[in-house]
Formats: structure tokens, sequence, C-alpha cells
């Protein structure tokens, strides 16, 4: 009795670092495709004119609300004050925002799921990037297919 309880706990211990490791896995994997998106949607150089169309955009499919009071206020405040962005750090604060407000768009959603079906078959992000009409075209019929038939993904 004592041996059968001695081996569940290793199972579970086990199956425990199999879903950490999982865990990790994934957010290498976000974190990777997040990047790529970076490349492929945002503008390289962020202007007051790029920020005031993110906040309409935001505003019009109800990302804003998604967005902390902090992201808010610092988009907004950004928007009025600053011509052009030049400072790394808030290059880089103002990119993950604007990348939320594009994750909420359906071309984000394809483009994201897109990519994510891309990498697990074992392509290069080069190729992905090159190639964006079939990675929307992945994504979008990804997102069209019912939960049920979503099995690679």
């Amino acid at each position: 009795m004592l041996e059968a309880s001695a081996n569940l706990s290793y199972t579970s211990e086990s199956y425990a670092m199999m879903i950490i490791s999982n865990i990790e896995e994934k957010s290498k994997l976000d974190k990777e495709i997040k990047k790529t998106l970076t490349k492929i949607l945002l503008p390289k150089k962020i202007t007051q004119a790029h920020l005031r169309k993110y906040i309409r955009k935001a505003l019009a499919n109800r990302s804003w609300h998604l967005l902390t009071q902090l992201e808010r206020s610092l988009l907004w405040l950004t928007s009025k004050i600053v011509s052009t962005i030049k400072s790394p750090t808030l290059g880089k604060t103002i990119q993950q925002i604007l990348l939320k407000i594009e994750l909420t768009t359906t071309k984000g959603k394809a483009l994201y799921y897109g990519i994510l079906i891309l990498i697990k078959k074992t392509r290069k992000i080069e190729e992905i990037i090159q190639n964006q009409t079939h990675t929307l075209y992945i994504g979008l019929s990804y997102i069209n297919n019912p939960p049920t038939y979503r099995i690679y993904g």
C-alpha cells in the first residue's frame, strides 16, 4: 500500500514537471510569435499619426477597455506630446501596447494562429515573414473551423 502511494506521488511529480515544461515551451513560443508579429504588423518608426490611428482602432474594436489604465494613459499622452518616438524604452513599451491592440483584430488573430501552425509544421520564420498571404490564409481557415476541428494549434 505504501509502495503504491509512493509510486503515485512519483507519477504526479513527473506529470507536474511535464506541465511546467510545456508552460515554459508555450511561453517561449508565444514570445517568438509576438516578436514576429511585431516585425510584420507594426511600423518601424512610430509617429503621432500612427498612435492616433491605433487609438481610434482600439476604440472601434473595443480593445481600448482591455488595456490597463496605465497603458491607456501612456498611449494617450504619448500621442498628444511626442511627434516621433526616439527613446528605445518608450518605443518597446508602446510596441507592446500596439501589439495588444493588433491581436484583438481579425487580421492579428489570424496571423498569430497562422504563425503558430506554421512553426509547429517546422517552417522557418524567414519563410513565414516572406509569405504573409499564406500565413494569413492558414490562420483564417483555423479561426473559421469549429472548435472540435481545431486539432492542430
